[in-house]
């Protein structure tokens, strides 16, 4: 056996080490940071999730209020906040989210004009038109939380990659 055979093993183990060394590192903050990301966008995802199902609650609670003649609730305080997420976090969700902005505007007039008509034939017909409008605003509520919930499901599996 000549010295180059038996070097051999040992120079090859030196650079397997020192590659492992300087590759590691870097390559587990990676890791570690794109998972940190991945959970930081899910717990976004799911405060958004609960904004939505407030807003809607809200919705339909001030139209409830506009039929009864009684006071619109205060508006949600996170409202704002639900689009600005939308905006800043998941743009892919602006087309569903505006969907449901204008929807919840034609509930509120409704709710409105229900709440200012006086005559019964004029409620009557105000009445006709809330299962047309509900059916749209709930149509686009539903679609931006499907949005929501594909999106998860795209992390997930981008998640089960990583993992």
């Amino acid at each position: 056996m000549t010295m180059l055979s038996q070097l051999a093993p040992v120079v090859v183990g030196g650079f397997i080490a020192v590659a492992g060394g300087l590759v590691g590192p870097p390559l587990a903050h990676y890791l570690k940071v794109r998972r940190e990301d991945s959970q930081a966008k899910k717990l976004r995802l799911e405060k958004l999730v609960l904004n939505i199902f407030a807003h809607h609650e809200w919705v339909d609670q001030s139209c409830r209020n506009g039929v009864n003649d009684m006071d619109l609730p205060d508006p949600i305080p996170d409202t704002p906040q639900m689009y600005a997420t939308i905006r800043v976090y998941f743009p892919e969700l602006r087309e569903a989210a505006a969907r449901v902005s204008e929807n919840t505007a034609v509930m509120l007039v409704w709710a409105l004009r229900i709440r200012q008509s006086e005559k019964l034939d004029e409620q009557g017909a105000l009445n006709a038109q809330h299962d047309e409008k509900y059916r749209l605003y709930s149509s686009a509520v539903a679609s931006l939380l499907n949005a929501c919930e594909d999106l998860a499901r795209k992390s997930e599996r981008r998640k089960t990659i990583l993992d």
